[in-house]
């Protein structure tokens, strides 16, 4: 009897540590708005949490040379060329500091000129 109190706080305290452990880690204080121009692809942005499955739906967005990922967003509707996924681009704009997106973004580019 002894032991199996024993193997059952064991076991109790294996799965509490295993779930404090899958917590989110608090982000890190997010940068003011810049001014920028990136050169990259454009992509259908990826997923945040594909934990509990992801729609099929695409966003388009930007990944640049080293893997990150930028939602863009066309402050003209006019500035922003045709795209389709696979053309490679530059966005000149302001980029915002975006945590609530459920895509994996460094933030989105307020676009005001791109070029093909």
């Amino acid at each position: 009897m002894k032991y199996i109190v024993i193997l059952l706080i064991a076991t109790a305290a294996a799965v509490g540590i295993y779930y404090y452990r899958q917590q989110p880690t608090p982000q890190q204080a997010l940068p003011e708005k810049q001014s920028v121009t990136i050169t990259g692809e454009i992509v259908c942005l990826p997923h945040k949490n594909t934990k509990d499955g992801i729609t099929l739906e695409c966003a388009y967005g930007l990944e640049d040379s080293k893997g990150i990922y930028y939602g863009i967003r066309d402050t003209s509707a006019e500035e922003l060329p045709s795209v389709t996924i696979g053309d490679t681009i530059t966005v000149q704009g302001t980029l915002v500091p975006y945590s609530e997106s459920q895509y994996d973004i460094a933030g989105v580019i307020e676009a005001d000129l791109s070029q093909k």
